[in-house]
């Protein structure tokens, strides 16, 4: 068949494929851990920060942060935060910088941590997001 440069000639399924990632939680000031992904949204990436959506009473301002961040479907359900690396894990610390209610869900806030070590990885995190939101945007010029 004769590919004529059209739109469906660029279109792959991977590429509307969802990029996603579970974040589990360690509350290094409250010394409390989440680790159900489920209740974990993340919002927005930044260079050097992420906005969480996440249950009101996990954090406050200013506490330190340890995320957990995995490839989504995680292999297994997790009881206990490791201590030691699991392979595919990758481990951002950050401070919360600002807490904001999220609008109509009253048990719910917005987070914004700050990342303060393993900015290398978390630069690799953000230029995964950006690309894929890349070649989305390449479809539709």
């Amino acid at each position: 068949m004769k590919k004529d440069g059209s739109l469906a000639d660029n279109l792959s399924i991977n590429i509307f494929r969802e990029l996603k990632h579970n974040i589990l939680i360690r509350n290094n000031t409250s010394k409390t851990e989440v680790v159900d992904p489920s209740v974990i949204q993340l919002v927005e990436l930044g260079d050097h920060s992420a906005t969480l959506n996440v249950p009101k009473n996990i954090c406050g301002l200013g506490h330190l942060l340890s995320l957990y961040i995995f490839n989504h479907p995680m292999k297994r359900k997790l009881v206990k935060l490791p201590t030691t690396p699991l392979v595919g894990q990758i481990l951002i610390t950050g401070r919360v910088q600002e807490i904001s209610i999220v609008e109509n869900e009253e048990d719910r806030i917005h987070i914004v941590v700050e990342v303060t070590s393993s900015l290398e990885e978390w630069k690799k995190i953000t230029e995964l997001y950006s690309e894929h939101q890349k070649k989305i945007a390449n479809l539709f010029k």
